[in-house]
């Protein structure tokens, strides 16, 4: 009767332990190896226990949401996912002294919505699903996420607006939502003061509509700003010039119209600036020659006029310039003969004149590569 409720208790605390993920060991007194059942008489020592804290169930319910929610027997990778061991073993899964620090589960294979019970992960800094089939919408109790400083979602099939609520992760420097099927305007809260952190965003290649936020200008760490292929419309926002810290500002490729905001020439970190693909007006402004550490100038498919500015021949950094495809006029500026760095100029599908001017032919020799209309490069037709 007594070995009957023995191997009952054992039985019920076995189960116990599996439902609960508890951490449990059996040793062996007489120095054997554990759980060597061809020795005789050994005297096994009391079963030690680390029973989960309410804060790793709570993460492992989380964990279990997403491999339940992303069709989880179908990952490339999925070894020790609802296992009876510790969850901080589980591929892609990273813990530390305070739980679950990093999931990274990018290009493996998950599809399905993204569960909002991932907003229970309060400790998660790190966070990257890129590369998968991920469907649905973003929950937006992923703003839940206190810790957080690096989320990637891109390269999925996720839809819907992007939540608002994404400005709640005050300790966030990269967000990269591109490539995805994400419509609505971007939302204004997302320049509104909590990510003072955020040095990347990245929303490239999705569906968004309506204006580019003005209150973007409040994310001053910003370094790298990724609009383009997407539906915004309306003009570029002046503020955009106030970001200091911008290297990079790529806005190709959308429905943006009215005038280059002379501002963007207050960008002195700027080295690429991608405007092409739109419906923007009136002339080049001379402000861009002031950005010194420029190394990649796109405008082509505008409706740009007027002349070229003279004063993109201080741009000493450059190495392409792109300006096809507008209405420009007028003779090409001699001081783009300074640019003897260039390796693309693309000037074709212009009204412009006087060739001669510039000596093209003697400096295109240093030019890898360039495409122009007629008159052919130092052909005279200037009265």
């Amino acid at each position: 009767m007594k070995t009957s409720k023995a191997f009952s208790f054992i039985v019920g605390f076995l189960l116990f332990a599996i439902a609960t993920g508890v951490t449990w060991v059996v040793a062996k007194s007489d120095g054997g190896s554990t759980g060597d059942k061809t020795t005789n008489n050994n005297t096994y020592l009391p079963i030690v226990m680390r029973p989960m804290d309410p804060l790793a169930l709570e993460e492992r319910g989380a964990l279990v949401a997403l491999y339940q929610s992303t069709n989880g027997p179908e990952w490339k990778n999925s070894s020790g996912w609802l296992g009876s061991g510790d969850h901080c073993g589980w591929y892609g899964v990273i813990c530390d002294v305070e739980g679950v620090s990093r999931l990274e589960l990018s290009n493996n294979q998950l599809s399905g919505p993204i569960p909002k019970e991932l907003g229970d992960l309060k400790n998660l800094r790190l966070f990257s699903l890129y590369s998968n089939q991920l469907s649905g919408p973003i929950p937006p109790e992923l703003g839940n996420l206190s810790s957080l400083q690096h989320l990637s979602l891109s390269d999925n099939q996720l839809s819907g607006p992007i939540p608002p609520e994404l400005n709640n992760l005050g300790s966030l420097y990269a967000l990269y939502l591109n490539d995805n099927q994400l419509s609505g305007p971007i939302p204004p809260e997302l320049g509104m003061g909590n990510l003072s952190s955020l040095q990347n965003l990245e929303l490239y290649g999705n569906q968004l509509s309506g204006p580019i936020p003005k209150e973007l200008v409040n994310l001053s760490r910003l370094e790298v700003l990724s609009l383009s292929r997407n539906q915004l419309s309306g003009p570029i926002p002046p503020e955009l010039g106030d970001l200091s810290s911008l290297m990079m500002l790529t806005l190709n490729e959308n429905q943006l119209s009215g005038p280059i905001p002379t501002e963007l020439g207050n960008l002195s970190r700027l080295e690429n600036l991608r405007l092409h693909g739109n419906q923007l007006s009136g002339p080049i402004p001379k402000e861009l020659g002031n950005l010194s550490r420029l190394e990649f100038l796109s405008l082509f498919k505008n409706q740009l006029s007027g002349p070229i500015p003279k004063e993109l021949g201080n741009l000493s950094e450059v190495y392409g310039i792109y300006l096809n495809d507008n209405q420009l006029s007028g003779p090409i500026p001699k001081e783009l003969g300074n640019l003897r760095n260039w390796m693309t100029l693309f000037l074709q599908e212009n009204q412009l004149s006087c060739w001669e001017t510039l000596g093209v032919l003697e400096w295109a020799q240093g030019v890898k590569e360039h495409d122009w209309d007629y008159p052919a490069p130092g052909e005279t037709i200037c009265p």
